[in-house]
Order: C-alpha cells, then sequence, then structure tokens
C-alpha cells in the first residue's frame, strides 16, 4: 500500500508547525506546571490521545503501518472529531515508537496538519530516526516542519513549559501499546500447547479430572488472548488469534467429549 509522496511545500505557507519524531521511547512525560498533569486516553486503537492544559500528544504506534487505508482513514476521522473536542489550538504528533513510516502514514499527519492549519493552530511532530526522516524528507515536509528530538523541546516550541511526569504519560503508554500487543500472540501458543499437552494427558490418564481441568483452562485463556489478538491491525497476528480460538474451542469439545465416552 506504498505511494510516491511528492513535495507538499505549497501546503506550508503561513503555517506554524512543529513535529516530534524518534526512533525509541519517549524519555519524559511532561504536563503544564502550573496547571496540573497531562492526562492520557488510551483504548485498543493504534494511537494513544493524551490531554494537556491547551494542547493535546497523539501518539502512533507501529500497528499502524500494517493497517490498511480504510484503517488508517478511520483513525485520522476519530483524531479529528478527539481534537475538535477538546478545542486544542496546538499538539504534539509522537512518533517515538516508529522505525520506519508508510507513506499512508505520512497522509494521515499531513490531514491532521491541514485541519489545525484551518483553525489557525499549530502542530508539532519529534526525529531521531534516520528513515522516519528519509521519508518527510522525500515528501518535502522537513522544509516545512520544524523537526526537534524530544517531546519537551515540541512543547516549547508551541509555547509550554514542560516538566516530567510520575506515571502517566506518552513513555510508559507507548510501551504499554508495544509489549501487549506481544504478549497477547504469546501467550495464545503457550496456553494452546497446554492445552495440548492436556488432552494429551487426558488420553492416557486413569483419574481424567486432573488433566481435563489442566486441558480446559489452558484452551479458554488461549481463547481470551486469541480474542484480543484478532483485534490487532497486524494481519498475521489477527490470523493466529482466530486460528488460536478456533484451536482451542476444538480442544475443548474434543476433551469434553473423551470424558463422557
Amino acid at each position: 500500500m506504498e505511494a510516491t509522496c511528492s513535495p507538499v511545500g505549497s501546503l506550508a505557507e503561513n503555517t506554524d508547525i512543529f513535529i516530534q519524531l524518534s526512533a525509541g521511547p519517549s524519555t519524559a512525560d511532561f504536563s503544564i506546571s502550573n496547571s496540573g498533569e497531562a492526562t492520557v486516553t488510551s483504548s485498543n486503537n493504534p494511537y494513544y490521545f493524551e490531554q494537556g492544559n491547551g494542547y493535546s500528544v497523539i501518539t502512533l504506534t507501529p500497528e499502524l503501518n500494517d493497517a490498511q487505508w480504510s484503517d488508517i482513514e478511520k483513525v485520522g476521522s476519530d483524531l479529528l472529531v478527539q481534537l475538535k473536542d477538546h478545542k486544542s489550538p496546538a499538539f504534539v504528533v509522537d512518533l517515538s515508537s516508529l522505525n520506519y513510516m508508510g507513506s499512508a502514514m505520512v497522509a494521515l499527519i499531513v490531514r491532521l496538519w491541514k485541519s489545525v492549519k484551518d483553525e489557525k493552530g499549530r502542530m508539532v511532530v519529534v526525529n531521531r530516526e534516520k528513515l522516519v526522516y528519509e521519508v518527510l524528507e522525500l515528501a518535502g515536509l522537513h522544509k516545512i516542519w520544524v523537526i526537534v528530538e524530544t517531546r519537551e523541546e515540541a512543547l516549547k516550541k508551541l509555547g509550554f513549559r514542560a516538566s516530567s511526569l510520575s506515571s502517566s504519560g506518552s513513555s510508559s503508554a507507548t510501551s504499554s501499546v508495544s509489549e501487549d500487543s506481544k504478549l497477547a500472540p504469546a501467550l495464545v501458543i503457550l496456553a494452546t500447547l497446554g492445552a495440548i499437552g492436556g488432552l494429551i494427558w487426558l488420553y492416557n490418564a486413569n483419574d481424567q479430572k486432573i488433566p481435563l481441568v489442566l486441558t480446559i483452562v489452558a484452551a479458554l485463556v488461549a481463547i481470551i488472548f486469541g480474542t484480543l489478538s484478532a483485534t490487532s491491525f497486524k494481519t498475521a497476528i489477527k490470523a493466529l488469534g482466530l486460528a488460536g480460538v478456533v484451536t482451542n474451542l476444538i480442544l475443548i469439545v474434543v476433551a469434553v467429549l473423551e470424558i463422557t465416552s
């Protein structure tokens, strides 16, 4: 789903925009020191939306790079609604969890930028990742967007003074998204292996109560995490999740039939 990125310098006239892109997790979380901490809106979507006093932070996750174009358009619409609801005249696009970026992701950010531009607002985005910068450079965006290395610097560019938060922020949010997206598929596989092992034990045991419980519990765990994996934007993880659900439903049926036969 790659498309050629053409320069968009003509869109930048009279627009004040800053962008933060970085290769790893953010090193600090921030709030307006005289007005309280920024809040974090988390969901199963491939992004996090944080609301401060007078600004917002949008954190995009790697799952978006594997999403269909229609899904990315929906994400853009959802984000525009949240920005409108919060009436934020300034926001940061945080790409700190990305090590590359496809053209569809670029189009999403341009869409957000054009929206805030129409409202005479400002957007900031942050980069230490060479591949991400090269994509922006290819599109000509490096000439019209100010690129900085940290969220703190981006907020200063927007006119806010930032300080570290104790717990809530994009560092924990981004790492949480990344860890969760890897944990669920692994648990599906491990739990399925446990259910298969329990079923084998069930066929060879004199007392079938314990292996039956093991099989059913392991299969239920696999079904739960398989369902979570099935909601992923990544096709491979979604397929694994669906396969895990179907496989373990079959294992439960086989185990019950073995006991009742």
